[in-house]
């Protein structure tokens, strides 16, 4: 990818945690629980960063024919992703791609 490449900074296996309200990651929690906090670790795949902002890469093997699936299944876990990168690297994510290994495509998400 042409955009990786122009990149000055680029970041592979990026790990990360954030710490989170129990009822922000699960709305089945009752709101008397939200002080209890819960640590999300996990790692990102790919960031690279472009003038206006970082993009994320977050490469997936689900067994689907469409590639519009992987938006709405993984929505949830880029904004998880935009949160802890803005917070540990205080800089802004403008876009994430999410790319299917088995259709050899992607899809790009803008928030």
């Amino acid at each position: 990818m042409k955009r990786i490449e122009s990149s000055s900074s680029v970041f592979r296996e990026k790990q990360f945690s954030l710490s989170k309200s129990i009822c922000e990651t699960d709305s089945r929690i009752p709101a008397e629980f939200s002080d209890e906090k819960t640590v999300i670790i996990g790692k990102i795949d790919l960031i690279f960063t472009e003038d206006d902002g970082a993009v994320i890469v977050d490469y997936k093997t689900d067994n689907i024919s469409d590639i519009s699936v992987l938006a709405d299944r993984y929505r949830t876990q880029m904004l998880l992703y935009i949160e802890a990168l803005s917070k540990a690297m205080d800089i802004r994510v403008k876009e994430c791609i999410l790319y299917s290994i088995r259709l050899r495509d992607s899809i790009s998400l803008e928030f």
